[in-house]
Protein backbone atom coordinates (compact mmCIF):
# COMPACT_ATOMS: atom_id res chain seq x y z
CA UNK A 1 0.00 0.00 0.00
CA UNK A 2 1.05 3.60 -0.39
CA UNK A 3 1.44 4.37 3.30
CA UNK A 4 5.05 3.96 4.48
CA UNK A 5 6.24 1.96 7.45
CA UNK A 6 7.41 4.55 9.93
CA UNK A 7 9.98 4.34 12.68
CA UNK A 8 10.75 7.22 15.02
CA UNK A 9 13.72 6.63 17.27
CA UNK A 10 14.02 8.31 20.64
CA UNK A 11 13.60 12.06 20.30
CA UNK A 12 15.43 14.30 22.69
CA UNK A 13 13.82 17.68 23.29
CA UNK A 14 15.25 20.27 25.69
CA UNK A 15 12.89 20.58 28.61
CA UNK A 16 11.23 17.25 27.78
CA UNK A 17 10.09 16.80 31.37
CA UNK A 18 9.41 20.46 32.11
CA UNK A 19 5.96 21.46 30.91
CA UNK A 20 6.55 25.03 32.08
CA UNK A 21 9.58 25.60 29.87
CA UNK A 22 8.91 28.06 27.04
CA UNK A 23 10.87 28.50 23.80
CA UNK A 24 10.85 31.94 22.21
CA UNK A 25 12.31 32.70 18.81
CA UNK A 26 11.38 35.28 16.18
CA UNK A 27 8.32 36.31 18.12
CA UNK A 28 6.91 32.76 18.28
CA UNK A 29 6.16 31.20 21.67
CA UNK A 30 6.05 27.39 21.91
CA UNK A 31 5.72 25.33 25.04
CA UNK A 32 8.12 22.46 25.63
CA UNK A 33 7.04 19.79 23.16
CA UNK A 34 6.67 16.18 24.25
CA UNK A 35 6.83 13.18 21.92
CA UNK A 36 6.47 9.40 22.27
CA UNK A 37 9.70 7.45 22.56
CA UNK A 38 9.29 4.70 19.96
CA UNK A 39 6.65 4.64 17.23
CA UNK A 40 6.04 2.12 14.49
CA UNK A 41 3.19 2.68 12.03
CA UNK A 42 2.18 0.83 8.88
CA UNK A 43 0.93 -2.48 7.56
CA UNK A 44 2.40 -5.41 9.53
CA UNK A 45 3.98 -2.98 12.01
CA UNK A 46 3.29 -5.41 14.87
CA UNK A 47 5.01 -8.43 13.31
CA UNK A 48 7.90 -6.31 12.03
CA UNK A 49 8.65 -4.62 15.33
CA UNK A 50 7.48 -6.71 18.29
CA UNK A 51 10.39 -9.16 18.43
CA UNK A 52 12.93 -6.36 18.30
CA UNK A 53 11.16 -4.45 21.07
CA UNK A 54 10.94 -7.49 23.35
CA UNK A 55 14.59 -8.38 22.73
CA UNK A 56 15.69 -4.87 23.72
CA UNK A 57 14.03 -5.46 27.10
CA UNK A 58 15.35 -9.03 27.45
CA UNK A 59 11.73 -10.01 27.96
CA UNK A 60 10.88 -13.57 28.94
CA UNK A 61 7.56 -12.96 30.68
CA UNK A 62 4.89 -10.93 28.89
CA UNK A 63 1.57 -9.78 30.34
CA UNK A 64 -1.11 -8.82 27.82
CA UNK A 65 -3.98 -6.47 28.54
CA UNK A 66 -6.73 -7.12 26.00
CA UNK A 67 -10.46 -6.93 25.43
CA UNK A 68 -12.75 -9.92 25.86
CA UNK A 69 -11.02 -12.03 23.16
CA UNK A 70 -7.86 -12.41 25.22
CA UNK A 71 -4.86 -14.02 23.56
CA UNK A 72 -6.87 -14.56 20.37
CA UNK A 73 -6.12 -10.91 19.57
CA UNK A 74 -2.34 -11.53 19.56
CA UNK A 75 -0.89 -12.41 16.13
CA UNK A 76 1.88 -14.99 15.90
CA UNK A 77 5.44 -13.68 15.75
CA UNK A 78 8.95 -15.15 15.95
CA UNK A 79 10.18 -15.98 19.44
CA UNK A 80 6.66 -16.03 20.86
CA UNK A 81 6.87 -19.75 21.69
CA UNK A 82 9.81 -19.07 23.99
CA UNK A 83 7.84 -16.54 26.07
CA UNK A 84 5.86 -17.14 29.24
CA UNK A 85 2.56 -15.32 28.72
CA UNK A 86 -0.46 -14.26 30.75
CA UNK A 87 -3.49 -12.16 29.92
CA UNK A 88 -5.65 -9.75 31.92
CA UNK A 89 -8.97 -9.24 30.07
CA UNK A 90 -10.44 -5.74 30.42
CA UNK A 91 -14.22 -5.47 30.62
CA UNK A 92 -15.58 -1.94 30.32
CA UNK A 93 -13.95 1.32 31.29
CA UNK A 94 -11.32 1.00 34.04
CA UNK A 95 -12.07 2.12 37.57
CA UNK A 96 -10.06 2.07 40.78
CA UNK A 97 -11.21 -1.44 41.70
CA UNK A 98 -10.14 -2.80 38.31
CA UNK A 99 -6.72 -1.18 38.72
CA UNK A 100 -6.32 -2.82 42.12
CA UNK A 101 -7.30 -6.24 40.72
CA UNK A 102 -4.90 -5.84 37.81
CA UNK A 103 -2.07 -4.82 40.15
CA UNK A 104 -2.57 -7.98 42.23
CA UNK A 105 -2.53 -10.08 39.06
CA UNK A 106 0.60 -8.31 37.83
CA UNK A 107 2.34 -8.76 41.17
CA UNK A 108 1.71 -12.51 41.06
CA UNK A 109 2.88 -12.89 37.44
CA UNK A 110 5.89 -10.52 37.56
CA UNK A 111 6.10 -9.57 33.86
CA UNK A 112 9.17 -8.16 32.15
CA UNK A 113 7.00 -6.31 29.63
CA UNK A 114 3.33 -5.33 29.38
CA UNK A 115 1.60 -5.32 25.98
CA UNK A 116 -1.81 -3.68 25.69
CA UNK A 117 -3.93 -4.56 22.66
CA UNK A 118 -7.21 -2.68 22.66
CA UNK A 119 -8.95 0.68 22.74
CA UNK A 120 -8.37 3.57 25.09
CA UNK A 121 -9.77 1.75 28.13
CA UNK A 122 -7.42 -1.21 27.71
CA UNK A 123 -4.40 1.00 27.06
CA UNK A 124 -5.17 3.32 29.98
CA UNK A 125 -5.48 0.40 32.41
CA UNK A 126 -2.17 -1.02 31.18
CA UNK A 127 -0.53 2.40 31.56
CA UNK A 128 -1.79 2.70 35.13
CA UNK A 129 -0.57 -0.79 36.04
CA UNK A 130 2.81 -0.26 34.38
CA UNK A 131 3.16 2.94 36.41
CA UNK A 132 1.82 1.69 39.77
CA UNK A 133 3.24 -1.83 39.92
CA UNK A 134 5.45 -2.34 42.98
CA UNK A 135 4.70 1.15 44.29
CA UNK A 136 4.02 1.70 48.00
CA UNK A 137 1.63 4.53 47.03
CA UNK A 138 -1.79 3.69 45.64
CA UNK A 139 -3.63 5.36 42.78
CA UNK A 140 -5.31 7.90 45.09
CA UNK A 141 -1.90 9.36 45.91
CA UNK A 142 -1.21 9.99 42.22
CA UNK A 143 -4.60 11.59 41.62
CA UNK A 144 -3.37 14.30 43.97
CA UNK A 145 0.33 14.26 43.00
CA UNK A 146 0.67 14.63 39.22
CA UNK A 147 3.90 14.58 37.20
CA UNK A 148 5.85 12.26 39.51
CA UNK A 149 8.59 10.54 37.49
CA UNK A 150 9.40 6.92 38.33
CA UNK A 151 10.54 3.59 36.95
CA UNK A 152 7.81 1.53 35.30
CA UNK A 153 7.33 -1.85 33.68
CA UNK A 154 8.05 -1.33 29.96
CA UNK A 155 4.72 -1.06 28.15
CA UNK A 156 4.05 -1.58 24.43
CA UNK A 157 0.68 -0.14 23.33
CA UNK A 158 -1.18 -1.50 20.29
CA UNK A 159 -4.42 0.44 19.60
CA UNK A 160 -7.30 -1.45 17.99
CA UNK A 161 -9.63 1.51 17.44
CA UNK A 162 -9.40 4.77 15.50
CA UNK A 163 -9.57 7.16 18.43
CA UNK A 164 -8.23 8.49 21.76
CA UNK A 165 -4.48 8.57 20.98
CA UNK A 166 -3.95 6.98 24.41
CA UNK A 167 -0.87 5.18 23.06
CA UNK A 168 1.14 8.43 23.08
CA UNK A 169 -0.38 10.33 26.01
CA UNK A 170 1.09 10.93 29.47
CA UNK A 171 -2.07 10.18 31.42
CA UNK A 172 -4.42 7.34 32.26
CA UNK A 173 -8.15 7.95 32.69
CA UNK A 174 -9.49 5.87 35.59
CA UNK A 175 -13.05 6.20 36.89
CA UNK A 176 -13.13 7.41 40.49
CA UNK A 177 -16.54 7.06 42.13
CA UNK A 178 -18.95 9.02 39.90
CA UNK A 179 -16.40 10.81 37.73
CA UNK A 180 -13.54 10.10 35.39
CA UNK A 181 -10.18 11.41 36.51
CA UNK A 182 -6.65 11.12 35.17
CA UNK A 183 -3.39 10.29 36.81
CA UNK A 184 -0.68 12.23 34.99
CA UNK A 185 3.04 11.71 34.51
CA UNK A 186 5.48 11.51 31.62
CA UNK A 187 6.34 8.07 33.05
CA UNK A 188 2.87 6.85 32.02
CA UNK A 189 3.81 7.05 28.36
CA UNK A 190 4.29 3.61 26.82
CA UNK A 191 7.79 2.50 25.92
CA UNK A 192 6.54 1.99 22.35
CA UNK A 193 3.40 2.28 20.25
CA UNK A 194 2.55 0.07 17.27
CA UNK A 195 -0.04 1.41 14.78
CA UNK A 196 -1.15 -1.44 12.51
CA UNK A 197 -4.38 -1.60 10.44
CA UNK A 198 -4.46 -5.38 10.99
CA UNK A 199 -6.00 -4.70 14.39
CA UNK A 200 -8.91 -2.69 12.98
CA UNK A 201 -10.02 -5.23 10.36
CA UNK A 202 -12.91 -6.51 12.48
CA UNK A 203 -13.66 -3.26 14.30
CA UNK A 204 -17.42 -3.02 15.02
CA UNK A 205 -19.04 -0.15 13.12
CA UNK A 206 -20.23 1.65 16.26
CA UNK A 207 -16.73 1.54 17.76
CA UNK A 208 -15.19 2.83 14.53
CA UNK A 209 -17.64 5.74 14.34
CA UNK A 210 -17.43 6.71 18.02
CA UNK A 211 -13.65 6.42 18.23
CA UNK A 212 -12.98 8.24 14.94
CA UNK A 213 -15.28 11.12 15.88
CA UNK A 214 -13.53 11.30 19.25
CA UNK A 215 -10.19 11.79 17.49
CA UNK A 216 -11.78 14.40 15.20
CA UNK A 217 -12.99 16.26 18.30
CA UNK A 218 -9.49 16.12 19.77
CA UNK A 219 -7.96 17.48 16.57
CA UNK A 220 -10.41 20.38 16.29
CA UNK A 221 -10.29 21.28 19.98
CA UNK A 222 -6.47 21.13 20.07
CA UNK A 223 -6.30 23.28 16.91
CA UNK A 224 -8.42 26.11 18.37
CA UNK A 225 -7.30 25.69 21.99
CA UNK A 226 -6.07 28.71 23.91
CA UNK A 227 -2.80 26.76 24.30
CA UNK A 228 -2.37 25.84 20.61
CA UNK A 229 1.01 26.63 19.08
CA UNK A 230 2.93 26.45 15.81
CA UNK A 231 3.82 22.77 16.19
CA UNK A 232 0.43 21.51 17.36
CA UNK A 233 -1.26 23.47 14.57
CA UNK A 234 0.76 21.61 11.95
CA UNK A 235 0.05 18.27 13.61
CA UNK A 236 -3.68 19.03 13.75
CA UNK A 237 -3.81 20.06 10.10
CA UNK A 238 -2.23 16.78 9.02
CA UNK A 239 -4.49 14.82 11.37
CA UNK A 240 -7.57 16.52 9.90
CA UNK A 241 -6.41 15.71 6.36
CA UNK A 242 -5.92 12.07 7.29
CA UNK A 243 -9.34 11.96 8.96
CA UNK A 244 -10.97 13.41 5.84
CA UNK A 245 -9.28 10.78 3.66
CA UNK A 246 -10.11 7.87 5.94
CA UNK A 247 -13.63 8.58 7.21
CA UNK A 248 -15.59 7.64 4.08
CA UNK A 249 -19.18 8.21 5.21
CA UNK A 250 -20.79 6.14 2.45
CA UNK A 251 -18.78 2.96 3.11
CA UNK A 252 -17.60 2.92 6.69
CA UNK A 253 -18.23 -0.83 6.88
CA UNK A 254 -15.72 -1.54 4.10
CA UNK A 255 -12.80 0.82 4.57
CA UNK A 256 -9.49 -0.24 3.04
CA UNK A 257 -6.42 -0.96 5.16
CA UNK A 258 -4.95 2.36 4.02
CA UNK A 259 -8.08 4.28 5.05
CA UNK A 260 -8.13 2.58 8.45
CA UNK A 261 -4.47 3.41 8.89
CA UNK A 262 -5.24 7.03 7.98
CA UNK A 263 -7.82 7.12 10.78
CA UNK A 264 -5.48 5.40 13.24
CA UNK A 265 -2.72 7.88 12.41
CA UNK A 266 -5.14 10.80 12.75
CA UNK A 267 -5.97 9.49 16.23
CA UNK A 268 -2.29 9.20 17.11
CA UNK A 269 -1.67 12.77 15.94
CA UNK A 270 -4.65 13.95 17.98
CA UNK A 271 -3.05 12.42 21.06
CA UNK A 272 0.27 14.15 20.41
CA UNK A 273 -1.50 17.45 19.73
CA UNK A 274 -3.67 17.49 22.85
CA UNK A 275 -0.67 16.47 24.99
CA UNK A 276 1.05 19.65 23.85
CA UNK A 277 -1.90 22.05 23.81
CA UNK A 278 -5.29 21.59 25.49
CA UNK A 279 -8.80 20.46 24.66
CA UNK A 280 -12.10 22.30 25.10
CA UNK A 281 -15.72 22.36 26.18
CA UNK A 282 -16.71 19.10 24.43
CA UNK A 283 -14.19 17.10 26.43
CA UNK A 284 -15.11 19.01 29.57
CA UNK A 285 -18.71 17.82 29.14
CA UNK A 286 -17.51 14.30 28.25
CA UNK A 287 -15.49 14.01 31.45
CA UNK A 288 -18.60 14.74 33.52
CA UNK A 289 -21.26 12.91 31.51
CA UNK A 290 -19.00 9.88 31.18
CA UNK A 291 -18.88 9.56 34.96
CA UNK A 292 -22.59 10.14 35.56
CA UNK A 293 -24.19 8.24 32.67
CA UNK A 294 -23.65 5.02 30.75
CA UNK A 295 -22.77 6.93 27.58
CA UNK A 296 -19.32 6.13 26.21
CA UNK A 297 -16.73 8.85 25.73
CA UNK A 298 -16.65 8.60 21.94
CA UNK A 299 -20.43 8.83 21.64
CA UNK A 300 -20.49 11.93 23.84
CA UNK A 301 -17.89 13.66 21.66
CA UNK A 302 -19.73 12.62 18.49
CA UNK A 303 -23.02 14.08 19.69
CA UNK A 304 -21.69 17.33 21.20
CA UNK A 305 -18.99 18.34 18.70
CA UNK A 306 -21.27 20.03 16.15
CA UNK A 307 -23.40 22.15 18.53
CA UNK A 308 -20.49 23.37 20.64
CA UNK A 309 -18.40 24.10 17.54
CA UNK A 310 -21.29 26.14 16.16
CA UNK A 311 -21.39 28.23 19.35
CA UNK A 312 -17.61 28.69 19.33
CA UNK A 313 -17.83 29.94 15.74
CA UNK A 314 -20.48 32.49 16.70
CA UNK A 315 -18.25 33.72 19.53
CA UNK A 316 -15.25 33.90 17.15
CA UNK A 317 -17.20 36.15 14.79
CA UNK A 318 -17.66 38.63 17.60
CA UNK A 319 -14.33 38.29 19.39
CA UNK A 320 -11.49 36.73 17.36
CA UNK A 321 -11.00 36.93 13.57
CA UNK A 322 -7.86 34.80 13.79
CA UNK A 323 -9.75 31.97 15.41
CA UNK A 324 -12.56 32.34 12.86
CA UNK A 325 -9.93 31.79 10.17
CA UNK A 326 -8.87 28.59 11.93
CA UNK A 327 -12.45 27.30 11.83
CA UNK A 328 -12.58 28.22 8.13
CA UNK A 329 -9.41 26.19 7.63
CA UNK A 330 -10.97 23.17 9.34
CA UNK A 331 -14.03 23.48 7.09
CA UNK A 332 -11.85 23.60 3.96
CA UNK A 333 -9.84 20.54 5.00
CA UNK A 334 -12.84 18.41 6.00
CA UNK A 335 -14.98 19.65 3.10
CA UNK A 336 -12.05 19.14 0.70
CA UNK A 337 -12.72 22.53 -0.91
CA UNK A 338 -10.73 25.78 -0.66
CA UNK A 339 -13.71 28.13 -0.96
CA UNK A 340 -15.60 27.20 2.22
CA UNK A 341 -16.22 29.43 5.24
CA UNK A 342 -16.40 28.77 8.96
CA UNK A 343 -20.19 28.78 8.63
CA UNK A 344 -19.92 25.61 6.52
CA UNK A 345 -18.24 23.66 9.33
CA UNK A 346 -21.37 22.80 11.39
CA UNK A 347 -22.99 21.38 8.24
CA UNK A 348 -19.91 19.22 7.53
CA UNK A 349 -19.82 18.04 11.13
CA UNK A 350 -23.55 17.33 10.87
CA UNK A 351 -22.85 14.93 8.00
CA UNK A 352 -20.39 13.07 10.21
CA UNK A 353 -22.83 13.13 13.11
CA UNK A 354 -25.48 11.55 10.87
CA UNK A 355 -23.40 8.36 10.79
CA UNK A 356 -24.54 7.82 14.37
CA UNK A 357 -27.83 6.64 12.86
CA UNK A 358 -25.93 3.45 11.98
CA UNK A 359 -25.35 2.86 15.72
CA UNK A 360 -27.50 2.41 18.80
CA UNK A 361 -27.57 5.69 20.72
CA UNK A 362 -27.61 5.85 24.50
CA UNK A 363 -30.66 7.69 25.88
CA UNK A 364 -29.70 11.08 27.29
CA UNK A 365 -32.18 12.18 29.92
CA UNK A 366 -31.82 14.05 33.19
CA UNK A 367 -33.84 16.48 35.28
CA UNK A 368 -33.49 20.25 35.09
CA UNK A 369 -31.57 20.25 38.38
CA UNK A 370 -29.27 17.46 37.19
CA UNK A 371 -28.68 19.37 33.97
CA UNK A 372 -27.62 22.44 35.92
CA UNK A 373 -25.25 20.37 38.08
CA UNK A 374 -23.71 18.70 35.03
CA UNK A 375 -23.34 22.06 33.28
CA UNK A 376 -21.61 23.60 36.29
CA UNK A 377 -19.27 20.62 36.66
CA UNK A 378 -18.51 20.70 32.91
CA UNK A 379 -17.56 24.38 33.07
CA UNK A 380 -15.17 23.63 35.95
CA UNK A 381 -13.59 20.62 34.21
CA UNK A 382 -9.90 20.77 33.34
CA UNK A 383 -10.47 20.27 29.60
CA UNK A 384 -12.92 23.17 29.44
CA UNK A 385 -10.18 25.57 30.55
CA UNK A 386 -8.55 25.09 27.14
CA UNK A 387 -11.63 26.26 25.25
CA UNK A 388 -10.97 29.50 23.34
CA UNK A 389 -14.10 31.19 24.71
CA UNK A 390 -16.02 31.14 27.97
CA UNK A 391 -19.46 29.58 28.15
CA UNK A 392 -22.24 30.36 30.59
CA UNK A 393 -24.20 27.68 32.39
CA UNK A 394 -27.26 28.68 30.37
CA UNK A 395 -25.42 28.19 27.06
CA UNK A 396 -24.29 24.71 28.09
CA UNK A 397 -27.82 23.75 29.15
CA UNK A 398 -29.10 25.02 25.80
CA UNK A 399 -26.74 22.62 24.02
CA UNK A 400 -27.86 19.78 26.31
CA UNK A 401 -31.48 20.45 25.31
CA UNK A 402 -30.64 20.44 21.59
CA UNK A 403 -28.77 17.13 21.87
CA UNK A 404 -31.59 15.54 23.90
CA UNK A 405 -34.08 16.54 21.22
CA UNK A 406 -31.99 15.39 18.25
Amino acid sequence: MGYPFLFLSKISVPGFLDRNMIFRKAGITIRAFEMPVLLYAGENAFRRAISRLLQKQNAKRVLYFTGSRGLKTVPSFPERESLTEAVFPVKGEPDVQMVQEALRFTGDFRPDVIISIGGGSVIDLAKAVSFLAGDENDIYYYYDHPNVLKETIPHIAVPTTCGTGAEVMANAVIRREDRKQSIRSASLRPYAALIDPFFTEALPLNVLIHSALDSLTQLIESFVSNQANLLTDGICREGLRLFQKGFQVDRLSSLSAEERLDLQTAALLSGIALSNSRLGIVHGVASVLGGRTSMGHGEICARFLRPFTGKNIEKAKAEDEGLLEKYREVACILGNRPDLSADDLPRILGNYENTLAKTKLTPLSFSEREGEEIAEASLAASSTQGNPFRFTKEEVIEVFSSVQQS
